[in-house]
């Protein structure tokens, strides 16, 4: 693929030089030129920054790529842990006999992994701070904690309607801040190509996805445990006991298929599928680039624009 990401595309161009030869008009050339220049691979594989350069709120450092070493690698692996932990907290009530500590380890997780998000963002290691989806665990599983402490009685409703209660409102938080235009997994996309970066229209077909994905899961995760609630409100405790350990295993792993989705799956769709991407959103991206030339994104466009003039010109 290139350096910049534009050998692929460039063959492509050769390649149908080569089979109209003369017939392949001028005005053909320069269409195919414009669109390749503006793929979504070409953009979103070099416009990629890291999580823990020094970020700042205008992006101001934007196109700093520098690296940091180990440090920045051990606080991605632990941003990248807590990340995933402070979910697989929504299964630990579920888990633990006493339900007062396992009220109170699921919100100190929650508090521990806000605490460590604050600490990345005073460093400038992210770009914002609290994140949508830390705000949402924090307030579930402090009420959880809340109710169970000083309700000891609701420790059942918990037990076997707690999944429900997180899938559910997990969702429901997460469509409420989506609607208000903070889809829970824009931070992070601000965090990889910055807060301009992140508005670019290949990068926002991410996060729509990413973000839908995950509030499939989570809605899942609450229709998963369903059985589980109506089996205890009929009586059958034994039957809602061993749907409870279903619930248990299916709801962690349709989070961990939506996770893998958004590191592999849409990455390989849109590298798939670029040029049908490309055509539904060619204004947006033109409209995009001329108003931030001086971002990754319309650089590199930019960029190719120039390499692949070049290389014509040598093949010619």
């Amino acid at each position: 693929r290139g350096v910049c990401g534009y050998t692929y595309e460039k063959a492509q161009h050769r390649r149908l030089r080569a089979d109209y030869g003369s017939t392949m008009t001028d005005e053909i050339s320069n269409n195919i030129r414009l669109s390749e220049s503006l793929l979504p691979r070409t953009s979103i594989t070099s416009a990629r920054q890291s999580s823990y350069i020094k970020a700042t709120s205008n992006d101001e450092d934007n196109n700093d790529t520098s690296e940091g070493g180990c440090m920045d690698t051990l606080y991605m692996c632990l941003g990248s842990f807590f990340n995933f932990f402070s979910l697989v907290t929504m299964i630990i009530p579920m888990l633990v006999p006493d339900m007062q500590i396992a009220a109170a380890l699921s919100l100190g997780i929650v508090v521990f992994n806000n605490l460590f998000g604050f600490f990345m963002y005073k460093i400038g290691k992210t770009r914002s701070w609290p994140k949508p989806l830390d705000v949402i665990l924090f307030i579930l599983f402090l009420v959880q904690a809340i109710s169970v402490w000083f309700m000891p009685k609701s420790e059942f409703f918990w037990r076997f309607w707690g999944g429900s209660y997180f899938g559910f409102l997990l969702w429901l938080f997460s469509a409420i801040f989506w609607y208000f235009g903070s889809p829970i997994m824009k931070p992070l996309t601000e965090d990889m190509y910055g807060i301009i970066g992140a508005t670019h229209p290949t990068a926002m077909f991410g996060i729509r996805w990413t973000t839908g994905v995950f509030m499939t899961a989570s809605f899942l995760q609450g229709v998963l445990f369903l059985p589980t609630g109506i089996q205890f409100q009929l009586g059958n405790y034994e039957k809602a006991w061993s749907l409870m350990i279903w619930g248990a295993i299916g709801g962690p792993v349709a989070v961990v298929l939506a996770i893998v989705f958004s590191l592999y799956g849409l990455p390989w769709y849109m590298d798939k599928y670029k040029f049908s991407i490309f055509d539904r959103y060619k204004t947006e991206i033109t409209e995009w680039n001329e108003a931030h030339p001086d971002e990754l994104f319309a650089k590199l466009a930019e960029e190719y624009v120039v390499n692949d003039a070049t290389a014509t010109t040598v093949d010619a």
